[in-house]
C-alpha cells in the first residue's frame, strides 16, 4: 500500500512537537493522556499529579498501573482515561485493541481521535529513536523496557542523519520546547510493536476519541 505524507489532524511538526515535554519517572503513559487531553479539549492536566492520583488508587485498589510509580499497560492506560471522563465530566472515551497500519493511517486522518502506541524491546535490542532530522539516537537503554506514545505522522521521505529514513513521528516525552517530533524507521517501529510481552501484547493501539 502506498502511503502518502500525514500529520496528526494536519498539524504541522512544530505545532505537534509543541505538545511534547519532559517525562520524569516511569511516566509516559500520563504524558501522553495530558497531551492528547490538550489536543482533542485543549484541556490541561498536569501528568505528575495525574500520576500520583492514580499511585493514590491503586493503594485503594483501583489498579490503573500495574505497581504505583511503575508502568502502565495499554488496557490500563484505558481505565485511566475512563476514569479521568467520569472524574472531571470530560467528553472523551478510550478503547484497545490489536493494530494495523491501515489504522495508524486512518486514524491520524481523524480529528477526533488520539492514537497511543506501545512499543517494548529486549535487553540490548532498544530501537533507536531520533530527535527530527538529527542522526543521534535518543533511546539508549540497555536494559529491557517498554515506552508509550502518540503517532503523529508518517512520512515517507523523512530522513535521521544522511542516511537513516524513518517515516514514523511521534510526540514523545523526552524533549520540551522542541520544534521537532521524534522518527523511528519503518523496520524499528513494527518490530518494537509487535513485540510481546504480559499486559502488552502485539500491537498495542489505544484510541482516545472525543465525543462531543
Amino acid at each position: 500500500m502506498m502511503m502518502k505524507k500525514t500529520t496528526l489532524h494536519n498539524f504541522t511538526e512544530k505545532d505537534l512537537a509543541s505538545y511534547q515535554s519532559m517525562q520524569i519517572g516511569n511516566n509516559c503513559a500520563f504524558f501522553a493522556i495530558s497531551s492528547s487531553l490538550k489536543l482533542l479539549l485543549n484541556y490541561q492536566i498536569d501528568p505528575m499529579a495525574l500520576a500520583a492520583e492514580i499511585n493514590y488508587r491503586w493503594r485503594r485498589g483501583q489498579f490503573m498501573r500495574i505497581w504505583p510509580g511503575w508502568a502502565v499497560a495499554p488496557r490500563m492506560l484505558v481505565r485511566i482515561v475512563r476514569y479521568i471522563a467520569r472524574t472531571r465530566d470530560l467528553p472523551i472515551k478510550a478503547t484497545h485493541q490489536e493494530g494495523k497500519i491501515e489504522d495508524l493511517m486512518n486514524l491520524l486522518n481523524d480529528p477526533q481521535s488520539i492514537p497511543i502506541i506501545t512499543l517494548a524491546w529486549r535487553r540490548r535490542k532498544s530501537p533507536p529513536i531520533y530527535l527530527g532530522r538529527s542522526g543521534k539516537n535518543h533511546n539508549t537503554l540497555p536494559g529491557p523496557a517498554a515506552h508509550t506514545m502518540i503517532l503523529a505522522a508518517h512520512n515517507p521521505g523523512h530522513r535521521s542523519g544522511d542516511q537513516v529514513m524513518t517515516p514514523w513521528g511521534f510526540i514523545n516525552p523526552w524533549a520540551s520546547k522542541s520544534s521537532q517530533l521524534f522518527w523511528m524507521t519503518d523496520h524499528d517501529f513494527v518490530e518494537s510493536w509487535k513485540f510481546w510481552l504480559p499486559f502488552k501484547g502485539r500491537n498495542p493501539l489505544v484510541i482516545i476519541n472525543k465525543t462531543s
